[in-house]
């Protein structure tokens, strides 16, 4: 091994007992110094059948250094979503506790189409099956063509694959079509049950609500809800299926590649978190910062005639301009944090297409696998971080 995990464990805890170091510190510090040397050396296994030592010696080769760093931040992101903080754990617990009694409450008012959701739920299934079985059978069609030139095979294939589209596209319509008419059904009864709780309000509620208002809700709000409940839930399960159904297609073809594409989820889950946290702390500023440039508008205004009294305009001008100022630099800071996070993202999506091909290319001089499962697999890795960047 190129580095003692005993030595390091003491030292760190060494560090720990006798200096004045915070929380995260502390997690960064172990996270960097006892996870990186033997995800190396298991990557490193996996990759090229060879440990560390027998092909750059004990202090590791070139890749050692990135391969380090894509260790520390995954256990860095084990450690913060393993052993949270007290009060956010407490925080999540009550919001999820919430979340769930709503869910409950939705499922209890979608119980009279539950005959509807299971076809509408058949007919996904079916409509995604189809769907990841086209790239497979793309990088089929890649072989053959790649090969000796079978006429047979390779009509095979492009009817297999014209019969896959074919099911995808009318399992999605009738997937669509099933989930429509839940939403309707579901929505008609919300605005019963609305309407049923609104004509046993008392009088004062009346008066003091508009008639504007509460039509709103009842043609408005409730079928926006139940669009968003029915969006929700047909994206979860879509993505669910079809995350699921990829990796072990991905699993078949190389799960060496496999396991080296998931590398990508800790990084991007890490760096996803701390740019959630630096956002929402930035923009929250952001809105307390244009509420007193608000607020110094509106001061001035009402009192305009101290302000020509005292000729005070042009201060008054200066106030708000400074105002404004703070907003302007809060959102740039906001911006440019933002900005560096879609580079991250960038620059940590393709290093791993790189290392793709890279291994790929090893893969197929070495016999693991065709051009076409490579065709294919790259078609899936692409899917998949679609699915993951966007739900």
């Amino acid at each position: 091994m190129g580095c003692s995990g005993d030595s390091i464990s003491s030292t760190t805890r060494c560090i720990a007992t006798n200096t004045r170091i915070d929380k995260t510190s502390i997690k960064a510090l172990v996270s960097g110094a006892l996870f990186p040397c033997p995800v190396y050396e298991t990557g490193l296994l996996m990759l090229h059948g060879s440990s560390t030592e027998s092909a750059y010696g004990s202090l590791g080769g070139p890749s050692l250094w990135l391969l380090c760093t894509t260790a520390a931040g995954a256990a860095a992101l084990f450690w913060e979503t393993t052993f949270p903080d007290s009060n956010g754990a407490s925080n999540g617990k009550e919001k999820t506790q919430k979340a769930r009694v709503l869910f409950m409450r939705v499922l209890i008012f979608c119980r009279p189409d539950t005959l509807l959701l299971i076809v509408a739920f058949i007919f996904l299934s079916l409509a995604v099956l189809c769907e990841m079985f086209i790239p497979f059978y793309t990088g089929k069609v890649i072989d053959i063509l790649g090969t000796q030139y079978k006429w047979n095979d390779f009509l095979t294939t492009i009817i297999l694959m014209g019969l896959y589209s074919l099911g995808s596209s009318l399992s999605a319509g009738c997937r669509g079509g099933l989930f429509m008419c839940a939403i309707n059904s579901f929505t008609c009864r919300i605005k019963v049950e609305l309407f049923g709780a609104l004509v046993k309000q008392e009088i004062g509620f009346f008066e003091t609500i508009k008639t504007g208002d509460i039509t709103s809700r009842l043609s408005t709000d409730t079928t926006k809800m139940g669009r968003a409940v029915a969006l929700n839930v047909n994206v979860l399960l879509r993505t669910l299926i079809k995350t699921v159904g990829m990796l072990w297609l991905m699993m078949s073809l190389s799960w060496k590649l496999t396991l080296l594409m998931l590398m990508e989820t800790p990084i991007i889950g890490l760096l996803q978190s701390i740019y959630d946290n630096y956002y929402e702390r930035l923009s929250k500023e952001v809105q307390d910062s244009m509420a007193r440039a608000n607020e110094a508008a509106g001061e001035t205004v009402a009192g305009i005639r101290t302000v020509r009294s005292f000729n005070t305009e042009r201060s008054e001008a200066g106030r708000y301009d400074d105002r404004l100022m703070d907003t302007h630099n809060l959102k740039t800071r906001r911006d440019t944090i933002s900005a560096v996070y879609v580079l991250l993202r960038r620059l940590t999506a393709l290093v791993m297409q790189v290392a793709m091909l890279y291994y790929g290319r090893l893969f197929i001089q070495r016999g693991q696998m065709s051009t076409g499962n490579l065709v294919s697999f790259i078609l899936y890795q692409s899917d998949l971080a679609d699915n993951i960047r966007v739900h």
